[in-house]
């Protein structure tokens, strides 16, 4: 198992408890993935090899001056590896939950991280690799729909160009004649192409705004993934946005206040709610369905001893 409490709790004598879960070992092909945070239930462990994960999915704990008895070893050898471990223990748990209603609208720009943030071969792809981080804001608490949401795109450090004064550029002439032919705006993969080839620094500038534009044009939510809903639940879902559209901002790490910081949200797009939603796809019981006696049940306390007992045994085949 590893340890995922704070270090200042596992220093102090209390609480008496640590907040453990499984070590488990993915087949190399989905271990990639999950390195990448494509499964954020599943933390690397860089100290234990490639593919040995925290399975955060089961988490239980454990008294300190039991695991003082066992044998240990440093599962992050790094300031950075800690530091890494600890943001994805921590992306787990505390990531916003947006409205499910709000979730079919970003499921677009999921796709396009998932299938293009790690292909060197795209453009885009090549792109997102540059952006630190995507937050959304909203102009209202999150219980008043429909919603005015910013999606803000943040630039690593040195993206951006700089100018004299930190003053940015005005739009070059007939920008807009090549960024949006016939009113209509490029498609990401397209500006990120353009982007790449310029060579000077307003282009580039207002290349970015376009690109982040692009992205935040593309959050609608697809027919594929709300045609199958009743159409009361479509209407709701397509009116949940204030004006149909999200807007943008782009800026960079250097930029971004803290103030703004904790009055946003993280997109955190490998980790959305499922469009569906849990309890939408759940059967309905009937009132007799948890005491009819021609169904017996294992009793709860009996199933966690299983469960536990179940995972014990495969971390100790595990050594």
């Amino acid at each position: 198992m590893v340890i995922v409490s704070q270090t200042c709790d596992v220093v102090r004598e209390d609480p008496a408890l640590l907040a453990v879960a499984p070590v488990v070992e993915l087949p190399a092909n989905k271990a990639g993935q999950a390195k990448k945070g494509v499964q954020p239930n599943f933390v690397h462990i860089p100290g234990a090899g490639d593919t040995w994960f925290a399975d955060l999915s089961v988490v239980g704990t454990v008294s300190k001056s039991w695991a003082a008895q066992c044998s240990s070893r440093r599962g992050a050898t790094s300031d950075e590896e800690s530091s890494r471990f600890a943001r994805l223990v921590g992306r787990k748990f505390s990531r916003f939950a947006f409205p499910d209603d709000v979730t079919y609208w970003f499921k677009p720009l999921q796709s396009v991280a998932q299938t293009k943030h790690d292909n060197i071969q795209s453009a885009e792809g090549r792109a997102f690799q540059r952006v630190e981080e995507l937050r959304v804001a909203t102009a209202e608490p999150w219980s008043k729909a429909p919603h005015e949401l910013t999606l803000i795109v943040i630039l690593k450090r040195d993206v951006l160009p700089e100018f004299p004064d930190g003053e940015y550029p005005e739009k070059p002439p007939r920008f807009d004649e090549t960024a949006r032919p016939k009113g209509q705006l490029l498609p990401p993969d397209r500006l990120a192409t353009m982007l790449e080839g310029a060579l000077d620094p307003v282009e580039k500038y207002w290349l970015w705004q376009a690109l982040a534009e692009a992205w935040a044009v593309r959050c609608v939510p697809r027919g594929g993934d709300i045609k199958h809903l009743q159409e009361e639940e479509r209407a709701r879902i397509l009116s949940v946005i204030a004006n149909g559209e999200i807007s943008f901002e782009l800026t960079t790490v250097d930029e971004f206040s803290l103030y703004r910081y904790v009055r946003s949200e993280m997109l955190d797009l490998d980790y959305l709610s499922p469009a569906d939603g849990l309890f939408r796809s759940m059967p309905q019981l009937s009132p007799t369905a948890l005491t009819d006696p021609a169904k017996p049940r294992v009793p709860l306390q009996q199933r966690v001893s299983i469960r536990l007992k179940s995972i014990v045994s495969k971390l100790s085949a595990k050594g």
